[in-house]
């Protein structure tokens, strides 16, 4: 696909440099017709390609100078985002195993209060496995991600490379119950990244992360006013959003 795209640039380029040689040198002989220069057929030819050639030669040379310069320059862009780049990942664990420094964040989550749903608190750790740190870290937890259907959010200052937060989940999810739960956050350069982790709750009540997985892109997700809205709510007793569908 990449192949594809480069290939096609390269040719509008060509085409580009193509008619602003044939410009110029129709130019040329509307110039020379214009001061009256008697030349035949011949002597145009003779004459004009060589110029034809010429400049044809000269705006290809800077043209791929220009595509080398920038190419060179998104790739470095590239190979320092990728030095930098924050991976997140969550597991479900056992209270008694956190440490003593890791940091503990509250938060709530309830469901549509139903008959069959279970009533779970657990212990949620965000892992960052990337190569640099990750910034305002944003936990949203999705029950249904088709109908728009957001819960309340968490957020996380930040976590360093090799770093592990614990979060304590208080939510409510009926049994053999699939839930999405989206981390946002950010690198040093303020570029984010996501991250899709999938919570279950199997029938035997236990509950764990399924699968993580990590994504570049998600952007034109992130800039509607709903999801922003998600993230400017804290995941508290006190300040529950529920469906915002």
């Amino acid at each position: 696909m990449k192949f594809k795209r480069k290939t096609k640039q390269y040719i509008k380029f060509v085409v580009v440099d193509i008619i602003i040689v044939l410009a110029a040198g129709f130019s040329f002989i509307g110039v020379s017709a214009l001061a009256g220069a008697d030349l035949s057929k011949g002597d145009y030819i003779r004459d004009v390609t060589p110029l034809f050639l010429g400049g044809f030669s000269v705006i290809v040379a800077f043209t791929l100078l220009k595509i080398n310069i920038d190419e060179n320059r998104k790739q470095a862009k590239r190979d320092r985002d990728l030095q930098v780049r924050p991976v997140v990942t969550l597991r479900v664990v056992d209270g008694d195993q956190l440490g003593k420094n890791l940091e503990k964040l509250e938060m709530y989550c309830p469901l549509e209060s139903e008959e069959e749903n279970e009533f779970k608190s657990f212990f949620l750790e965000a892992e960052n496995f990337g190569q640099g740190p990750a910034l305002e870290v944003i936990l949203i937890f999705v029950s249904d991600p088709l109908d728009q259907d957001f819960l309340a959010s968490g957020g996380i200052e930040s976590i360093k490379v090799n770093e592990k937060v614990a979060a304590h989940v208080e939510m409510e999810m009926p049994n053999g119950f699939s839930e999405q739960i989206i981390s946002v956050c950010s690198d040093i350069y303020g570029h984010r990244h996501f991250g899709f982790h999938t919570l279950w709750l199997d029938d035997d009540l236990n509950i764990y992360v399924l699968s993580n997985s990590y994504q570049e892109y998600g952007e034109w997700f992130f800039k509607r006013d709903m999801f922003k809205t998600m993230m400017s709510i804290p995941c508290s007793k006190e300040n529950v959003s529920g469906s915002l569908a």
